[in-house]
């Protein structure tokens, strides 16, 4: 899903640098990897959320409430609403 999300954010122009190489440096200088949470779980936890209805929104803050991970972001909605998030 961050991957999906980082293409659709450089497709519109919020990005300028391309998913892949966002990604590669961070699996450089960080312990990043690919979930292994079945996406019908992360799904379930995300039909939970009420507070957004941006579908990226969802589905990474669902899997950062199972998980119980931290989640990136500037965004002030997300973090009023998620423990998880990290700015």
């Amino acid at each position: 899903m961050s991957r999906l999300e980082l293409q659709y954010l450089f497709e519109m122009g919020r990005i300028t640098v391309k998913p892949e190489r966002i990604l590669n440096y961070l699996f450089k200088v960080t312990n990043l990897k690919i979930s292994s949470i079945p996406l019908n779980e992360i799904i379930d936890e995300a039909l939970k959320i009420g507070w957004t209805r941006d579908v990226f929104d969802r589905m990474l803050a669902a899997e950062a409430r199972i998980t119980d991970n931290g989640f990136i972001t500037a965004d002030e909605d997300i973090r009023s609403h998620l423990s998880q998030a990290i700015w």
